[in-house]
């Protein structure tokens, strides 16, 4: 029997870490945390981490909070990973444009897998990079999968460097909520129809040098591919997980003008569209719960998705 594949949003790890430190407000957690050290250990379950929990973790300023939440990640997930959609999508537009152009059956991309270099992505190619044989960075990877060396990547080896990363990503962070703030006001008079058109047809142009290397692997064109129609691009890219939940959550969002939109969204967005179609149960934020279920994502994806993570009792076979 496969392990259950459980995605916990950061909160929800911060929840589980105050039971786990015998904090007064982790008590009503306490009987949870037992039950899912006990599913990890058996390995009923799987409780990846992603480069979020990384970013999210390395934000808190003190070192000491950084490391308690770290042993309780460390040792729950101990060491399974969630890729990164930039990994994930090249994937996956091979896979739909094969099967749609040649009817020829490819499997998706693998979304779990162990160590630091998992989640960034960047397993397949750490060996060129570091200069030493794909053997030793697969020891590598399985070092960084360790409790102890977990740890250490999720607290920071380096306070400098750690902050430096910290101020780039809220700058970017912060550049990304304006934008979004900025295209709203420009979208204000068109339909929601429209609006969704408008964003497929961005996602279509920020994709098209991946786009036209996978069409030409089947013979394909990037200009016949734009002249199939908005309407086909839309059911194309409802077929690719990643960029469908992307498409799905993103939409909805700027839909909501009476909630301005929160920096965090450069993290949740990306990693709900990997853990929603891959994962069998996401425990998130209520706001982005609500649009999937109303979106209807965890049907179509069979993910049961929950805002309460004292619901996830019952979904863990102990």
């Amino acid at each position: 029997m496969k392990p259950t594949l459980i995605y916990l949003d950061q909160n929800h790890w911060i929840s589980l870490g105050c039971a786990y430190h015998h904090r007064p407000d982790g008590e009503k957690y306490a009987a949870l945390l037992e039950k899912v050290q006990l599913a990890s250990q058996a390995q009923l379950a799987l409780f990846p981490l992603s480069s979020a929990h990384f970013i999210e973790t390395g934000k808190r300023g003190d070192s000491n909070s950084r490391e308690r939440l770290a042993q309780v990640m460390a040792e729950i997930s101990q060491g399974w990973m969630l890729a990164p959609p930039d990994y994930l999508v090249p994937g996956q537009l091979r896979v739909v444009i094969a099967d749609i152009l040649n009817k020829q059956k490819l499997s998706w991309p693998i979304a779990l897998g162990r160590g630091v270099a998992f989640a960034s992505g960047e397993h397949e190619t750490m060996h060129v990079k570091l200069g030493i044989s794909y053997d030793q960075a697969l020891q590598w990877q399985e070092i960084s999968a360790t409790a102890e060396e977990l740890i250490r990547c999720l607290v920071g080896k380096d306070e400098n460097l750690r902050r430096r990363a910290v101020e780039s990503f809220n700058q970017r962070a912060n550049t990304y909520a304006k934008n979004v703030e900025d295209m709203r006001v420009i979208g204000k008079p068109f339909s929601k129809a429209e609006r969704k058109r408008a964003y497929v047809a961005d996602l279509t142009i920020r994709l098209q040098k991946e786009i036209t290397k996978q069409l030409a692997l089947e013979g394909q064109s990037f200009e016949k591919f734009l002249a199939m129609g908005e309407h086909w691009l839309l059911d194309f890219f409802s077929r690719i997980p990643c960029l469908n939940v992307e498409i799905e959550l993103v939409t909805e969002r700027d839909e909501d003008l009476s909630k301005a939109t929160s920096p965090h969204d450069l993290v949740d967005i990306p990693f709900l569209s990997v853990a929603i179609p891959f994962c069998n149960v996401v425990v998130a934020d209520k706001y982005w719960v609500e649009i999937a279920r109303r979106k209807e994502l965890d049907r179509k994806y069979n993910t049961i998705v929950l805002d309460d993570i004292l619901e996830l009792d019952q979904y863990l076979a102990i």
